[in-house]
């Protein structure tokens, strides 16, 4: 695992545990890990700011919202993966394509298969081993959509 990866993971499972309310100081993570401080201190800042800029105070289970019915329309399968199906569709409200990514909840159709529209999925039972996965999944998608958002392109 090369150091980007571990720095990946290590911020993954602070993230997780903070989902979880654990309350995990930055500076004890970056303690446990001397080799990395830098980066680290580097990753934890651009972090701040971006929750100060872009955060909502809410748990993060809060932050995902059911999507209205109406506002897309015409999925297609863009891609796909072990973590999720990526849509392009047609944003009534912004009137442009987009690409609409979804997490596959356990259970869901096989990979080579996807639905043609993402609201045929349904997150599994909560309680379960599937729910377990699942959130450790969402958690990892919303990661994945900080960073995201933070991306500046032309």
């Amino acid at each position: 695992m090369d150091e980007a990866e571990r720095i990946d993971r290590i911020l993954l499972e602070w993230r997780e545990a903070m989902d979880r309310g654990e309350p995990v100081d930055p500076e004890a993570v970056v303690r446990l890990h001397p080799d990395l401080e830098k980066p680290l201190r580097a990753r934890f800042q651009a972090l701040a700011v971006f929750d100060a800029v872009f955060g909502d105070p809410s748990p993060p289970a809060e932050r995902l919202r059911i999507v209205p019915d109406d506002r897309y329309a015409d999925f297609e399968v863009a891609g796909r993966g072990g973590m999720g199906i990526v849509y392009s569709t047609h944003d009534e409200d912004l009137h442009r394509r987009i690409a609409y990514k979804t997490v596959r909840p356990g259970g869901a159709p096989d990979p080579d298969d996807p639905p043609t529209d993402p609201s045929t999925l349904a997150p599994p039972t909560p309680g379960t081993v599937e729910s377990k996965a699942y959130d450790s999944l969402r958690a990892r998608f919303l990661q994945e959509a900080w960073v995201t958002a933070g991306l500046e392109h032309p």
